[in-house]
């Protein structure tokens, strides 16, 4: 098995940006990539950390030093380098679900928001909710407790988005939120839900789109 996966150019614009950043010492080229090739294995197939194949080097290691750039915030950054040039004239938000392990019911008590568990008939569980372009790329996305609801999340990841178009199922119809898109600039398309008392008109063509945020998450569980 290779464990390359990331094509050159793409490694190429990850390593020149991590060369910019104050402090980080990534000055092995090759050291570093097959650390971002082994998150970006972790990322993909979802194993447990000790599951990690042996060709990337002792998993406590690499844990160690990707829990190091998460706390600085390195990730977070990469991510928004590389979308920067992404379209987003047309965006689609919805959330998922994600059943959390027996573990979790222990978490510390009181911290259930900055763990992301909630609970709920169906156990502890995690929701992420995530907006994409109209290419299936994440642009931004948020981790809350299974039980909060699409629209408490929904608000801060629009109000950093000024698209012209703003897709989603009719979880989210809310006139909040759809004051907030429009106070952006933006045109929500989002289905009215039967139990309004006046029923708003939506593009249903544009509606169609919807299918590729489906996809993104969709390719997230099986891959």
């Amino acid at each position: 098995m290779s464990k390359f996966h990331i094509s050159e150019y793409q490694w190429n614009t990850i390593y020149r940006f991590l060369l910019q950043i104050p402090g980080l010492r990534v000055f092995d080229k090759e050291h570093t990539r097959i650390f971002i090739e082994a998150v970006y294995y972790l990322t993909r197939t979802g194993c447990q950390w000790r599951m990690l194949p042996s060709e990337y080097g002792k998993w406590k290691t690499i844990f160690s030093r990707f829990n190091d750039w998460s706390k600085k915030g390195i990730w977070k950054q990469l991510h928004q380098h590389l979308t920067k040039n992404e379209p987003k004239n047309n965006i689609m938000i919805d959330g998922t679900i994600n059943r959390a392990h027996a573990c979790a019911a222990g978490y510390e008590k009181g911290g259930s928001e900055r763990q992301g568990l909630g609970k709920s008939k169906g156990g502890h569980t995690t929701k992420i909710s995530a907006i994409t372009n109209e290419n299936g790329t994440l642009l931004d996305f948020k981790i809350v407790p299974g039980n909060e609801h699409d629209i408490v999340s929904s608000y801060n990841l629009v109000k950093n988005q000024a698209a012209k178009i703003v897709i989603a199922d009719k979880a989210y119809d809310c006139d909040e939120l759809i004051k907030a898109i429009e106070i952006n600039g933006g045109k929500a398309v989002i289905p009215p839900k039967s139990n309004r008392i006046e029923q708003r008109e939506y593009d249903e063509t544009k509606y169609k789109a919807r299918c590729i945020i489906e996809i993104f998450f969709w390719c997230s569980k099986i891959f």
